[in-house]
């Protein structure tokens, strides 16, 4: 998606919107991913394999207060990008966290796309949001008035599962 903005302040506003928005779908599982972990996260386009990184000394102070709070220094990759890429990731946007294991079994798969790396069914695990098009971090997942505390996704073709970091 292109937004278009008449002025920076506009842009400005915008991307703070986004930043609350995000940060308020945080579930405690998100928040406590931390260094040394990794992840998995998906959209209609790619699927990024990431691992959560130690933020430089000189940077640490800033992730942990806003506006970065629920940002992680991490270095994802993809089939796309199968060398990495260090950068930020929000919390809001990880799926699953992966074991050592599975991120290595993905890193030797050539980071295929994650149904075809992990067998959901067979590990009962749930992904946090079900949408083919959309990640929370978009701002597009709001409380379920019918279900209170589940979430659901403003596109017509998502659901999300509430429980899938408790």
């Amino acid at each position: 998606m292109i937004e278009c903005f008449a002025t920076p302040a506009e842009m400005g506003e915008r991307i703070e919107a986004s930043r609350r928005a995000a940060a308020a779908q945080v579930q405690p599982g998100q928040a406590a991913v931390q260094p040394g972990a990794y992840f998995v996260r998906t959209n209609a386009f790619v699927t990024v394999y990431g691992e959560v990184l130690e933020p430089p000394p000189e940077d640490r102070s800033r992730y942990a207060s806003e506006p970065l709070r629920h940002f992680r220094f991490t270095r994802c990759f993809s089939a796309w990008c199968p060398d990495g890429e260090i950068g930020d990731t929000h919390v809001v946007s990880i799926a699953r966290v992966l074991t050592p294991e599975e991120f290595a079994a993905a890193r030797e798969a050539g980071w295929p796309p994650w149904e075809a790396a992990i067998d959901l069914t067979e590990l009962g695990v749930q992904p946090l949001y079900h949408c083919p098009e959309h990640s929370p971090a978009a701002g597009l997942f709001a409380e379920d008035p019918q279900r209170p505390g589940a979430l659901v996704c403003g596109c017509p073709r998502g659901t999300a599962n509430p429980r899938a970091w408790e």
